[in-house]
């Protein structure tokens, strides 16, 4: 390339171990500047500026990004000419690669979507430009540490901060470079136009004329094609701008469809290629400065026709078979170009565009191209492919793409293409076009069974992020609406990947993975050097392995199919006679053997996993699997792998019944291998040694979490876009699976709890709480977390140390779990990811069950008043009020009543157990939350009921001014029903609420009163109380008798309607239980404790003779006290008395010589001396100070 500003090569040559370049001579670099004068004048930079864009510029216009722009590769030559060098990791943008997402070049001018690893495009190189035109300016780049981890972060999320001193139209310039998003970034129309790059007519002259003495090679060049100069930029751009040309494309375009398979000679064929290439050209030239139009997608679909037809009838062409071919590849990357486009149009040609349609077509045309066997077409197999390859990673719509993919023959042709390639493998030679399709294959069948789609790059953060998320602007789920339909979409895909597999090709498949491992093993065994290991660290070379390729979509596909999962497992006999062709053997070797990247071994442990899961694999193949992946497991330092490495030794743990029989040597000391003993107690009793824990902490540590790119991650994690599993869930479970095998073994218990004393332990819980989880730990892992916290508390709940560390590294953030951002982006999170009602129900369950167990076992009385003031300080109590309100009014939530039943018990327990807790559900309007969602109607469990109840009384107990709160909130009609509820706990506590909500005053007397509204015999509330008395259940008569009791307390208001209850009074003074008996005695004795109003009636019913007889025969001495207070109530008036002497003659003797009985019962005596007094001086009025008012 032929350009003033960029370096020339002028020769190149090869040593027997070098590959040489010969360049033009540059005398400086623009580093050295840079560390001579720090930075520079704004006049310079403009200069350098001018220079470096047009070097850009010519780069770009033939599809190239440099990819490490820095000040190193900024040479400087004479007359103080910019030269742009070293293009080591330059490449061409095409649209043949399906993934371009890879970490080139120097960090500390990188784009952040390149640090990401998210796809990029020429607007990487124009941030470059932005940071060394800052550094040039400031003296320093705009983001800077020493810290790669701090680096990237810095990069990714902070702003730039330019210095005041800098000029309006510099700090423009630069902050249209600087653009985190590169869809925002200056287009190459408004760098060019930018008034910062504007020259004066003068200075536009000489730098011409300095270019044109630049651009002059030594003689022996200027007839080499290479280096030939390329059109004017001027020219295309005219070229392109020029509506005459543009409508002539579109008419000779418009043209092809109709030409006639048999009129295709050699001239018409090359002038269609020529027609073709301009097309190109244009499309990529519009695409670069922005400029497509909806018109550019109908002349795609015209070469599309004409594609179309030219594969279907190419055996009738009779020209040149090359030519053909090469007309077929031109259309095909003209449509290739055009989809890619398409799919970064902006709205104004996505607006008008069908795109399942659109999709139809381009995979309509891949399906044909890839059915076809002959030379001719065989040839564009590999662009075919890569097309796929590039819709799949830049689609705009991949659930649409990937319908129109699983709905048409796509994926069998695929399979089948693979079938054959992988049937010569063996004896081909490398030039053979079956081989050379071969990775092409694998990757597109990769990305379809994992795709990672520019349209979800961005994956939503899980509900538990937001809890540390700063800025207060809650997460929003809009896209997360077509979550169900991508699952099924995966679980289809998957399955006909399987099923097709299952076919053909699985076996072969897994013969190549055999000869690719075997290829890496040989030169390592060889000489200790594993090239295929040189490049570990470079992310694209490991996702483009056809040893990735082929664990990925294994993975996925055996998963969906166990059947395939069947084939690929050898039994007994096959596994003795053909080991190499059985899946498990294979990756065994590799992972023996130590040559699978990190990347590879992710998804060889996913794909063991998962056959695991399946319950396929004997005893002894599950021990050589245990056994081959344990050093892997305690030697891991790569987050994402480790995290799968807990994965399966948890399903080990959980699915499997290892025996003896498959591991003899263990127990035997000089037999085994060192580990083999220590993985034997783990998978099998739960053993835990400080070397797996250790391994299983560091996937929780802060400091290896913080080093986690959250994108990469999320990458590894999501498939069509559906992301249910954190990095971090599968320590989780793990520890988990761990404490429920130790359970039964009492020293493997101890093992695990000395685990947990550990202070280190609980400060890796505190941060990973602290930081959300740091968006690596699902709604399904964070719920597994609680149960492992329950298990612990509950064996522990006997260890204060245990209790201390809970309160202080953990409780807090459990409390906060139940702040409602953090559930309303549960509920709205989808259900298919481990999200909804049930994710909520599951979650405010977990969280409450270890909360009522720190509450439950604290014996000792300051960790009791430390818990409760955590609890009260951080409002557990009001957050579990705003839980029972947002899902009780969220009626997409369809959350079930039975979902409150726990929480409303812990609220219950709360409020019961703190006047304080009690004062927080008053002032947070509970009592309302109780009425508006229906929590005391009897459609409720019983238990939710009892526990509301619980709740009421508590709360009526405490105060008049709580029982004002229940009475605005018009209880009343709830428990009316309550009183008809078939279960007699049920009416029990109802009964028991009523009294208490009169135990204060008479607030509720006249309600009690009042017919029900919808009561066609004018039923009243006192009137199912009264029914209550002859209630066949014991418990519900005797809170009856309570509440009518309380009913007559406070006033006479009620003794009118009250005269009825009289004979079921009488008749519970006999009843078999003596609390029921003393209830009884205090309402009867209430009766006559405000007025004489019922004398009459309780004559009659000879109340005051049954209560003595009663009193005498008594053997409850709290009964004896109350019947005998109740006597003396009755005996303040004359009618009473002279009932009681009727019936009793010498009743006073008999007093006084029971007396003189109970001398170890002063009360009773107390109350005998009060009878007395009140029948020898008949007017006293002393009904006592003692109340009768039940106090329970």
């Amino acid at each position: 390339m032929n350009h003033c500003n960029i370096i020339a090569m002028m020769d190149s040559f090869e040593t027997d171990r070098e590959f040489c370049m010969v360049t033009e001579y540059a005398q400086g670099e623009l580093y050295q500047v840079l560390k001579d004068e720090h930075s520079l004048s704004e006049c310079e930079i403009r200069k350098i500026a001018i220079q470096l864009i047009q070097a850009l510029h010519v780069l770009h216009l033939n599809n190239i990004i440099h990819r490490d722009m820095k000040p190193q590769n900024i040479l400087i030559g004479s007359k103080q000419q910019i030269k742009l060098c070293d293009f080591g990791f330059a490449r061409a943008i095409t649209h043949d690669t399906s993934l371009m997402k890879s970490i080139k070049g120097t960090p500390l001018y990188m784009a952040p979507e390149l640090l990401q690893e998210k796809p990029y495009n020429y607007t990487v190189d124009l941030w470059s430009l932005g940071v060394i035109l800052y550094e040039l300016a400031v003296g320093k780049p705009p983001f800077y540490t020493e810290r790669i981890v701090l680096l990237i972060q810095m990069i990714v999320r902070d702003e730039v901060n330019y210095p005041s001193t800098m000029s309006v139209e510099l700090q423009s310039f630069l902050q249209g470079l600087l653009n985190k998003d590169p869809t925002k970034r200056l287009k190459w129309s408004e760098i060019l136009e930018h008034p910062f790059v504007q020259e004066t007519p003068q200075q536009l002259q000489m730098r011409l004329q300095l270019e044109r003495h630049a651009r002059s090679l030594p003689r022996f060049f200027r007839g080499n094609e290479l280096h030939k100069v390329i059109v004017d930029e001027n020219e295309i751009n005219r070229e392109v701008d020029a509506k005459s040309v543009d409508l002539l494309l579109a008419t000779a375009l418009s043209l092809l469809p109709s030409i006639p398979t048999h009129s295709l000679s050699s001239g018409i064929l090359t002038r269609i290629g020529l027609l073709l290439h301009f097309q190109y050209r244009s499309l990529t030239l519009k695409k670069l400065y922005g400029v497509f139009e909806y018109k550019d997608v109908l002349k795609s679909n015209i070469i599309r026709r004409f594609l179309t037809g030219l594969v279907i009838k190419s055996e009738e062409i009779i020209a040149d078979k090359e030519q053909v071919s090469d007309v077929i590849y031109k259309s095909m990357r003209c449509c290739m170009l055009c989809t890619a486009t398409i799919n970064n149009a902006g709205i104004e040609v996505a607006g008008r565009l069908n795109y399942h349609e659109f999709c139809e077509g381009d995979i309509d045309v891949i399906a044909l191209v890839l059915t076809k066997r002959d030379d001719i077409i065989a040839n564009s197999h590999a662009k075919t492919v890569k097309w796929l390859g590039s819709m799949i990673d830049q689609s705009r719509d991949m659930t649409t793409l990937l319908t129109v993919v699983y709905t048409s023959r796509l994926i069998q042709n695929l399979c089948n293409i693979l079938h054959a390639s992988l049937a010569h493998f063996p004896g081909l030679e490398s030039t053979t076009n079956e081989k050379r399709l071969l990775p092409y294959v694998l990757l597109a069948l990769a990305a379809l069974v994992q795709p990672y789609a520019n349209c979800w790059d961005s994956v939503k953060p899980f509900p538990m992020i937001n809890l540390v998320n700063d800025d207060g602007v809650p997460l929003e789920f809009n896209n997360l609406q077509d979550v169900k339909r991508a699952r099924e979409l995966r679980v289809e895909v998957h399955a006909e990947v399987g099923s097709q597999l299952y076919d053909c090709g699985a076996s072969a498949l897994v013969e190549l993975l055999e000869n690719e491992i075997g290829a890496r093993v040989r030169p390592k065994v060889g000489n200790g050097d594993d090239p295929d290991k040189s490049d570990e660290t470079d992310g694209a070379a490991a996702t483009q392995s056809n040893i990735y390729c082929i664990l990925k979509i294994l993975a996925h596909a055996c998963e969906a199919s166990p059947y395939l999962s069947k084939k690929l497992i050898a039994t007994k006999d096959v596994y003795q006679k053909h080991c190499d062709t059985d899946v498990l053997s294979v990756v065994l070797r590799g992972t023996n053997s130590g040559c699978l990247r990190p990347i590879e071994q992710f998804f060889a442990t996913e794909l063991l996993t998962v056959i695991l899961r399946q319950e396929i694999l004997s005893n002894r193949q599950i021990w050589c699997c245990t056994q081959t992946l344990f050093p892997q497991f305690l030697d891991a330092r790569d987050i994402v792998l480790l995290s799968t490495l807990c994965a399966f030794f948890a399903e080990v743990m959980n699915t499997c019944n290892v025996d003896k029989s498959v591991a003899s040597s263990v127990g035997d000391t000089n037999a085994s291998e060192p580990h083999e003993k220590e993985v034997w107690n783990l998978v099998v009793h739960g053993a835990i040694t400080q070397r797996v824990a250790d391994a299983v902490f560091r996937l929780f540590s802060k400091s290896i979490t913080e080093c986690v790119k959250r994108s990469s991650e999320t990458h590894i994690l999501t498939c069509h876009n559906f992301r249910a599993q954190g990095v971090m869930d599968s320590g989780v479970v793990f520890l988990l699976r761990v404490a429920v095998k130790a359970l039964s073994q009492v020293e493997e218990t101890k093992m695990v709890l000395a685990v947990f004393e550990h202070s280190r332990l609980w400060d890796v819980f505190d941060q990973m709480m602290a930081n959300g989880g740091n968006d690596l730990l699902s709604p399904w892992g964070l719920v597994s977390f609680l149960k492992l916290l329950r298990i612990v508390l509950e064996l522990q709940c006997d260890v204060a140390q245990v209790r201390i560390a809970v309160n202080k590294h953990v409780l807090l953030h459990l409390i906060n779990l139940l702040d409602f951002e953090h559930i309303r982006c549960l509920i709205f999170w989808p259900e298919a990811a481990g999200g909804g009602s049930k994710a909520v129900k599951a979650l405010v369950h977990a969280t409450i069950k270890v909360l009522g167990v720190s509450l439950a076992h604290n014996e000792s009385e300051e960790l009791l008043i430390s818990t409760h003031e955590i609890l009260y300080n951080a409002k557990c109590l009001p957050k579990l009020l705003g839980i029972l309100r947002f899902v009780c009014s969220t009626k997409s939530a369809q959350f079930e009543m039975s979902a409150l039943e726990l929480p409303t018990s812990f609220l219950s327990h709360l409020v019961t157990s703190s006047k304080q807790f009690a004062s927080q559900f008053v002032e947070n309007n509970g009592i309302l939350v109780i009425k508006e969602y229906g929590m005391l109607r009897s459609r409720c469990s019983s238990s939710l009921i009892v526990d509301t109840l619980s709740i009421v009384i508590q709360l009526a107990r405490i105060s008049e001014v709580n029982c004002n709160y229940i009475r605005t909130a018009d209880l009343l009609s709830e428990l009316g029903q309550l009183l008809e509820h078939p279960e007699s706990l049920v009416r029990t506590k109802t009964l028991n609420c009523i009294g208490n909500l009169c135990r204060h005053s008479t607030t509720f007397y006249q309600h009690f009163a009042i017919p029900f509204a919808d009561s066609p015999a004018s039923k009243t509330l006192l009137d199912l109380i009264i029914r209550g008395l002859s209630d066949p259940h014991g418990h519900v008569r005797r809170s009856a008798c309570f509440a009518i009791g309380n009913a007559a307390f406070h006033s006479d208001d009620l003794y009118h309607l009250l005269r009825s209850a009289i004979p079921a009074l009488v008749q519970n003074l006999h009843d078999g239980e003596d609390k029921t008996r003393a209830d009884a005695g205090r309402a009867l004795g209430n009766f006559a404790r405000n007025s004489n109003k019922l004398c009459g009636d309780l004559c009659t019913y000879q109340v005051p003779s049954e209560l003595l007889k009663l009193a005498m025969v008594e053997t409850s001495i709290p009964s004896r006290r109350s019947i005998l207070f109740s006597l003396g109530n009755l005996c303040s008036y004359p009618e009473c008395v002279k009932v009681l002497a009727e019936a009793e003659q010498n009743f006073i003797e008999n007093l006084e010589h029971f007396h003189d009985e109970v001398i170890g019962d002063e009360e009773s005596r107390r109350n005998i001396r009060r009878i007395i007094s009140m029948i020898e001086t008949p007017d006293a009025e002393d009904k006592g100070n003692e109340s009768q008012l039940k106090r329970e």
